[in-house]
């Protein structure tokens, strides 16, 4: 529970003057981190009652980030590239090299990877539809060129996530 119980009191501090290392999320970040919040709670209290072990609890705990991480309505999959990175300070740079960490990431990794090609494909096809000869037509094409660069932010977080040494902390 001391593991937890560390990141919890981090990601609980975002939306005050005392954030963990300044870090603050969006309004959706933090609807995101008080839901995702509960759920671990939720099912870390399930699993409690049906646990032998300490460590079948601490299983169970580790067990539920990725479905809590994204939950249909409030997943981290919907949230922005600079929430994401945020999220991404809060943990110790080390953690992301643990069994455990690498479990999650490629969980959490593989149910967003999905929807995030999907909102950059159709991006991309509303800006190319956009175009009328050698004419585009500005607002739209702001509007989904911002929306592929910030795609294109979650996709090299995971990357970098991925080649980390894991050597420390990102900044």
């Amino acid at each position: 529970l001391s593991y937890g119980g560390k990141y919890c009191k981090r990601f609980q501090s975002l939306d005050t003057p005392k954030a963990h290392k300044g870090i603050q999320l969006s309004n959706q970040g933090i609807v995101w981190r008080d839901r995702t919040l509960r759920c671990l709670q939720d099912d870390l209290i399930i699993g409690m009652e049906v646990a032998k072990s300490c460590s079948a609890i601490n299983e169970i705990g580790f067990n539920s980030h990725s479905s809590c991480y994204t939950l249909p309505g409030s997943s981290i999959c919907d949230l922005s590239a600079e929430d994401l990175f945020s999220i991404a300070r809060v943990v110790d740079g080390i953690e992301y090299f643990t069994y455990n960490a690498l479990k999650q990431m490629t969980e959490v990794a593989s149910t967003c990877a999905p929807t995030w090609l999907k909102e950059k494909l159709d991006a991309m096809a509303h800006l190319k539809s956009t175009h009328t000869g050698f004419v585009r037509t500005g607002i739209k094409v702001n509007i989904y060129e911002k929306k592929i660069k910030s795609l294109d932010k979650k996709i090299k977080l995971v990357e970098e996530l991925s080649k980390n040494n894991g050597g420390g902390d990102f900044k």
